[in-house]
């Protein structure tokens, strides 16, 4: 009986190492999957952030027009307003000048 024992012991840890290589292979298979999926992202991900880059700079290149332009707009809006109330007097000026 001690034999048996033996043998069963050995055919055991034969399936067991069966199992383990099977798992193993199955294991390696799927992360060979995700290591192509990670490749894939890592390389859309250096797109992604190359793109977003020059978006960013156009981006604050756009905002520091934009801030330019808003200052010049608001000279402009004074020297007009400061013209219309020129032109009104000029108006005035002439409507009773010409009575």
């Amino acid at each position: 009986m001690k034999t048996s024992g033996k043998k069963s012991k050995k055919q055991s840890s034969i399936d067991i190492a069966k199992i383990v290589d099977k798992l193993t292979d199955y294991v390696n298979f799927r992360l060979e999957n995700f290591d192509k999926l990670q490749d894939e992202f890592l390389k859309h991900k250096d797109f992604v952030t190359n793109n977003l880059d020059w978006l960013v700079k156009a981006y604050v290149k756009y905002e520091q027009e934009y801030t330019i332009m808003s200052a010049k707009y608001i000279e402009f809006s004074d020297r007009l307003n400061a013209l219309e109330e020129k032109i009104k007097l000029l108006e005035k000026k002439a409507k009773y000048g010409a009575s």
